[in-house]
């Protein structure tokens, strides 16, 4: 019976666990101009500081962003992690 006890309280704090995490995810979806001093190299990895949030590039979508234009950007990351935001789409505003 003790077994059973502790096996239903390590499955309860590992589902909040799970629910706090996912409950804590962002996605932010809109049109940025991206400027010069929103680009950063740091050891031949591109990122992007837009929204208070630094956003690794994939190297795929380097050549995406032209400084000074406005562009469509989606990100999606997690309050609890901040250095763990992913880029999803960066494209040009053709409009």
């Amino acid at each position: 019976m003790k077994k059973l006890k502790i096996i239903f309280v390590i499955t309860l704090v590992t589902i909040f666990f799970f629910l706090f995490y996912h409950y804590n995810g962002t996605v932010t979806e809109g049109y940025f101009t991206v400027n010069e001093e929103d680009i950063i190299v740091e050891s031949d990895k591109t990122f992007l500081f837009l929204d208070n949030n630094k956003i690794e590039v994939p190297q795929n979508l380097v050549d995406n962003i032209k400084s000074g234009e406005r562009h469509h950007i989606r990100f999606s990351g997690n309050r609890l992690f901040k250095n763990n935001t992913e880029l999803d789409i960066i494209e040009a505003d053709n409009t």
